[in-house]
């Protein structure tokens, strides 16, 4: 009887253990992270142009860009046929104007949603036009302007 309740128990475990590295392993590849300034959408390739979303999301992602302070945006791109969300997130620490910022776009369409999509930016000025990055999976610059137009 004790020998059943442990192989029980072995197989408990390991089911649970699958499901949870199952339940991650979905996340980090279809969920992108949280944007702790907020949603805008509109476009991102210079000149950028937010046409909706809280007035404060844009300015709380340039304050976070001029201090190095840890915060992200998410911005929402409408197509005709697909939408792509960008989140920014500048990385805590390092000289303001050098930030270290992550992009994690998603692709999505009327087939589903595409994977997370991660590479690293470079914060090339934060003044008050707004916050302009490189990024390599771009075609250009990209400006996150300081304020929503629409």
């Amino acid at each position: 009887m004790r020998k059943r309740a442990r192989v029980v128990a072995v197989v408990v475990a390991c089911v649970l253990g699958l499901g949870t590295g199952v339940y991650f392993w979905a996340r980090a590849v279809y969920v992108l992270p949280d944007a702790s300034c907020g949603v805008v959408s509109g476009g991102v390739v210079a000149p950028a142009r937010l046409a909706s979303g809280p007035p404060r999301a844009p300015r709380c992602f340039l304050a976070a860009a001029r201090r190095c302070a840890t915060a992200g945006i998410r911005v929402h791109t409408q197509g005709t046929e697909q939408a792509t969300d960008y989140v920014f997130i500048v990385g805590g620490g390092g000289p303001p104007g050098k930030c270290r910022v992550t992009e994690y776009s998603q692709d999505r369409s009327y087939l589903g949603i595409g994977l997370v999509r991660v590479t690293g930016c470079r914060e090339t000025s934060a003044t008050s036009r707004g916050v302009l990055l490189s990024c390599p999976m771009l075609p250009g610059p990209i400006q996150i302007p300081p304020s929503v137009a629409g």
